[in-house]
């Protein structure tokens, strides 16, 4: 079992880091990776100061960014979504001071 929270957002090449992790997989083993999903307002879960490209590299990821990171290597793909609350930074100026963000937890066996 190899398990992602919110780091793969931060990976430029997304896709290739889900092969390596096949690679250390046993046979019926799971990748599960729980990350931001694509919004109107992802870009205000990360500082102001962080840029795209620069400090992380994707604004959350569609339902077929998710679905891709699980290619050759691996089968049975699962994914739940659920909402995270999370304190907005205050440079934002946004007139909340807290915003629900989409996770989703998505995972695939290795296969055999």
């Amino acid at each position: 079992l190899i398990v992602s929270l919110l780091a793969f957002h931060h990976v430029k090449d997304f896709v290739a880091l889900a092969g390596e992790l096949n690679n250390n997989l046993k046979p019926g083993g799971r990748l599960v990776v729980a990350d931001l999903v694509a919004g109107d307002h992802v870009r205000l879960f990360h500082k102001p100061w962080q840029m795209c490209g620069e400090h992380y590299e994707h604004d959350g990821f569609t339902e077929q960014q998710f679905q891709d990171m699980f290619g050759p290597g691996y089968t049975s793909y699962d994914e739940q979504r659920l909402v995270i609350r999370k304190k907005v930074d205050r440079e934002w100026n946004c007139e909340h001071e807290e915003l629900d963000f989409v996770l989703a937890v998505a995972s695939s066996e290795k296969a055999c």
